[in-house]
């Protein structure tokens, strides 16, 4: 097909909206869908999906060795163990079955609970050293988003500086919310000063809140509290005047969104009418919400992606696969079938990211 951006969909051996998490995943469905990656991979004679791969998804993890021993020793659920078949040619064979050029690599749910600080400051320094070797040694492949430990203020501004400055990450990886923490904390300042300074792309991932874990029995933490825990994000964020006070840096939120897409009339409405909320947000509330990034991952859908087209500007949103916890090709697939323009496509899945990630363009 002439134009790169729009290919034939890879294969439907993909499993459908899996549970972003290293819990509840089926051992049989994981490695059948890790099967079918290889065999397409192996196939004689099968052409890739495209002949120049163009996209960049950013949102794409890496799974660690030692990163996964910890959780595993740590008590994480059985089914954890099937993510732990990830392997850096496995992510390399997804990006070629879908015309991607570049995952922009981190680690999914960073807030690691170690015993002391010291050993969250190991972990952390190991997992981005890891994803930069990553990045080294498949040059144009893969890039790195390196996570800091936010709750450690000391450790985030000495593993920011290594990490941008001896690393060369292309950007930050946060989480939602650190305990009962949000980013919007004062107590976070004189990291988002760093951040600011640095102009720095920043990648909030969803976790499990402290308030309501456990709270439904029956539903996974993704299923639900990622998508609201994402939206109180970025209502913090706002309501505390922190996109304001730090305008620089470049916000990338998670699943279009999270829940913030149904409510976010509500949210701009009392940020309105609250005179101590306005006075905090000069230029108004949806000029902060319109500068913000959301990826395609695991909401590349009609009512998740297609709502939040519906208010943010076709600028400001991202592929993003959630790779390894579902296959690349759901959300690319689906993508290619929500009707978007050829240009509309190219932006979300290239063009937008290179504004982010400028190194990439001399990939």
């Amino acid at each position: 097909m002439n134009n790169p951006f729009v290919a034939e969909p890879a294969d439907a051996t993909s499993q459908r909206h899996r549970a972003g998490c290293l819990c509840g995943f089926s051992r049989r469905k994981f490695l059948m869908g890790a099967a079918a990656v290889g065999a397409a991979a192996l196939a004689p004679g099968k052409a890739p999906a495209q002949a120049k791969p163009q996209r960049i998804d950013v949102h794409h993890h890496m799974l660690p060795p030692k990163y996964i021993g910890e959780r595993l020793s740590a008590g994480v659920t059985e089914g954890s163990r099937e993510i732990a078949q990830w392997t850096p040619q496995r992510s390399l064979e997804q990006l070629d079955k879908n015309g991607i050029q570049t995952a922009m690599l981190s680690i999914s749910q960073p807030g690691l609970k170690f015993d002391d600080i010291e050993g969250t400051r190991s972990m952390l320094r190991y997992t981005n050293e890891y994803g930069a070797g990553l990045a080294r040694d498949h040059k144009g492949r893969f890039g790195l988003m390196a996570t800091l430990p936010l709750a450690d203020i000391d450790g985030s501004l000495r593993e920011m500086e290594y990490a941008l400055d001896t690393l060369k990450a292309d950007g930050i990886n946060l989480l939602t919310s650190y305990g009962n923490r949000y980013p919007g904390n004062p107590h976070f300042d004189s990291v988002f000063e760093e951040l600011n300074r640095r102009r720095a792309t920043v990648f909030f991932h969803p976790n499990m809140p402290a308030c309501c874990a456990g709270i439904l029995p029956d539903v996974p933490g993704p299923t639900i509290e990622y998508q609201f825990n994402t939206a109180r994000a970025v209502t913090n964020l706002l309501y505390t005047g922190t996109l304001t006070r730090f305008p620089d840096i470049k916000y990338i939120f998670c699943h279009s969104g999270g829940a913030l897409i149904p409510q976010v009339g509500r949210v701009v409405r009392h940020a309105t009418e609250s005179k101590k909320i306005a006075s905090k947000l000069p230029n108004g509330p949806w000029a902060e919400i319109k500068k913000l990034y959301f990826d395609t991952a695991q909401a590349s859908d009609p009512w998740n992606f297609g709502a939040a087209k519906s208010y943010m500007p076709i600028t400001q949103l991202l592929l993003g696969s959630d790779y390894p916890f579902i296959q690349v090709s759901d959300t690319v697939d689906a993508l290619l079938k929500i009707g978007m323009t050829d240009a509309e496509l190219r932006a979300v899945t290239r063009d937008n990211a290179l504004r982010l990630f400028p190194r990439l363009q001399a990939a």
